[in-house]
């Protein structure tokens, strides 16, 4: 396992460690259809080398803080065609309607240099609009692939990984604010991340909509607790 020190070691080394690990445990690696989905921290020059290096398929975000690439990719959108587009039925959620619609785009040839050995091929946009709160919303998200796929597919996949930080990240980190636990140092941390862990599976098994509603619901009922456990 490859264990993060915040302000020591930094997540995209962390990521890098773990899918060289993954990569050399030929007996996993063999056994399941691989791909990774990173988010837009992770489109880095290296990372993606050491995929591509690994062949290893991704899908990995893309943010205007990689200002020359993400130009490149906004001037693809509004002027070539795509290979394929697929569009998701209106969805209604907690109160937010939302639909998505995806295009898929044969990478530029002319890729600044230090990302032209990265094995991209596709670029992938996704248009997110509806109503959050009662107000119209519209956004736009781009990704890097090397995943030769069709639209309907790169959705599919690209909600798993949303669903993966709606459903478990934000409900850590903000929710349960990990980052910052009662105590740290030694494994502590590791300690507070398998009880904040087993809270949400708790919650989850017991059809709470939300981790507030269950930990409400349970305050003092240790018995409860107990019995689910048994």
């Amino acid at each position: 396992m490859a264990l993060m020190d915040n302000a020591r070691v930094s997540e995209i080394a962390v990521a890098k460690r773990l899918l060289t690990a993954v990569h050399q445990a030929p007996t996993l690696a063999q056994s399941l259809n691989l791909g990774f989905s990173l988010d837009a921290l992770h489109a880095q020059v290296k990372t993606l080398d050491l995929l591509q290096a690994q062949q290893q398929p991704y899908i990995v975000g893309l943010k205007a803080n990689q200002k020359t690439l993400y130009q490149q990719m906004q001037h693809l959108f509004a002027t070539a065609a795509p290979l394929s587009d697929a569009t998701q039925a209106l969805e209604r959620r907690r109160g937010r309607q939302v639909q998505r619609t995806v295009w898929v785009f044969a990478a530029p040839k002319d890729l600044p240099k230090r990302w032209a050995n990265c094995g991209i091929t596709r670029i992938i946009w996704v248009r997110r609009t509806g109503l959050r709160s009662g107000r119209p919303f519209e956004e736009m998200h781009c990704y890097l692939s090397n995943w030769n796929l069709e639209a309907a597919e790169c959705l599919h996949l690209i909600r798993l990984h949303w669903q993966i930080e709606n459903g478990l990240h934000w409900v850590k980190d903000v929710t349960l604010r990990e980052d910052y636990p009662p105590r740290r140092g030694g494994f502590a941390p590791i300690s507070w991340a398998v009880i904040n862990s087993f809270l949400i599976t708790l919650a989850r098994r017991l059809n709470h909509r939300t981790l507030p509603d269950c930990i409400r619901d349970l305050t003092n009922q240790v018995e409860q607790v107990f019995a689910w456990l048994t």
